[in-house]
């Protein structure tokens, strides 16, 4: 297991954006929304190599009961969450946030 996930500031936005949205259309769906990002999360740092590449070395999860998925990439000792991304968006937003290899 990882020791650490961080979370960029683009993606800690996408993630307040997207509980504020699901809380505006149903009460407590942006904290359902939350949790399920944060079991997504987890599930990266436990085994980040069941997931399947998205671009390069970049990965994506998909996030349990809503479309959205976490853009991430990982060392030996830490996760870096890029993007917290709705599945109908152009993937162009989150690639143009990785880093430059």
């Amino acid at each position: 297991m990882i020791d650490r996930v961080r979370l960029t500031r683009e993606a800690t936005r996408d993630m307040r954006e997207a509980r504020q949205w699901y809380d505006a259309r149903r009460d407590e769906w942006g904290k359902v929304f939350l949790k399920r990002a944060q079991e997504c999360m987890r599930a990266i740092q436990k085994m980040p190599r069941r997931f399947p590449r998205a671009r390069g070395e970049v990965r994506r999860a998909r996030v349990r009961q809503f479309p959205y998925e976490v853009i991430f990439g990982y060392s030996a000792t830490e996760v870096t969450i890029y993007a917290i991304f709705h599945s109908a968006q152009d993937p162009q937003k989150w690639m143009d946030r990785l880093p430059e290899d």
